[in-house]
């Protein structure tokens, strides 16, 4: 049995509703895409103007990090030779501690001697 004029009515405002229904839907989402965008475009945009200024700041901190880098290389220099130093002023030591042990037991030597002869 075909709707009658009232059922096609009926259906054809409930398509219409829907109709409707999905464009403001569409409509919506073109929205929400578009504010996206927006939003895109304007965080591009703020990260376009702050990317110079990270960029001299990343430049600088290499450039201290170098110049950090040249001193720590010479400050090593510096430290090997007084190490080296440190080690020739040890072995003059022991030589010298050598020499006045060896000096000290001849002049002992030297005046129990005199003493001996002096007893004597």
């Amino acid at each position: 049995m075909p709707p009658t004029a009232g059922q096609n009515y009926s259906m054809q405002t409930q398509i219409n509703a829907l109709k409707e229904s999905m464009e403001k839907g569409f409509d919506e989402i073109k929205r929400m895409i578009r504010d996206f965008d927006v939003r895109v475009r304007e965080v591009e945009n703020r990260e376009a103007a702050c990317q110079p200024v990270v960029q001299q700041r990343l430049d600088a901190a290499w450039r201290k990090i170098d110049e950090h880098s040249t001193q720590i290389k010479e400050q090593d220099a510096r430290l090997d030779a007084m190490n080296n130093l440190i080690t020739k002023l040890e072995q003059a030591n022991t030589l010298l501690v050598w020499l006045l042990g060896i000096l000290g037991a001849a002049v002992i030597g030297w005046l129990v001697t005199q003493i001996l002869k002096g007893i004597a």
